[in-house]
């Protein structure tokens, strides 16, 4: 489709190729070539609005997020973790109108939190907004702080995400507008390596 093809477009308009391998801050891989989407918000604000309204339709679809939910009906909070993910989170709740809880850089895996219980709410049911979804770490350790906090995990959304597993091994609580596939990858020539040759 068109909205496809100039998405694609966007995405490889903002591939970063680095000489040197760049270490993931999250996840024990190694990142030569990533896609840098803050690039894509300064460079094309407008369209990347439209992005976002695409992915605030399919959660909607996907989640059933009611438009005037009541007291037994009541919507998921969006979960934000940085400040990609915030500003698309804001973009979300200005389309669907839910509440964000945003908790700052939840992706380090060695960061400590003292304060989660007074943040999650429990019985609460939270979606985790991403920018870019690569291995899936941050989601996994965002699902588990909302877990652990007495809140309901219920998925996770992003702009794009990267099929690393085989489509019958993959999960199925996620919503995205693209996927970058080992179909699609020829042109976006996206990497992932470890230390392993």
């Amino acid at each position: 489709t068109l909205f496809q093809n100039e998405l694609l477009s966007n995405i490889i308009n903002c591939k970063v190729d680095k000489s040197n391998d760049r270490k993931h801050h999250s996840s024990s891989v190694y990142l030569p070539v990533f896609i840098d989407l803050k690039k894509m918000i300064v460079n094309n604000k407008p369209f990347f609005t439209y992005i976002v309204y695409k992915l605030a339709m399919k959660m909607k679809e996907k989640w059933n997020l009611k438009d005037n939910p009541n007291m037994e009906t009541k919507n998921p909070v969006l979960f934000c973790q940085n400040l990609n993910s915030s500003f698309i989170a804001s973009l979300l709740s200005s389309f669907l109108k839910l509440d964000i809880l945003s908790m700052d850089h939840i992706g380090p895996i060695n960061k400590v939190y003292s304060n989660l219980k007074n943040r999650i709410q429990e019985g609460s049911d939270y979606i985790v907004i991403s920018d870019f979804v690569c291995l899936g770490t941050e989601v996994k350790i965002c699902k588990n702080v909302i877990n652990y906090s007495g809140g309901n995990y219920v998925g996770n959304a992003s702009i794009i995400r990267v099929e690393t597993l085989k489509p019958e091994d993959d999960y199925t609580d996620y919503e995205f507008v693209f996927k970058i596939t080992k179909e699609n990858n020829s042109e976006i020539k996206y990497k992932i390596k470890t230390a392993l040759k």
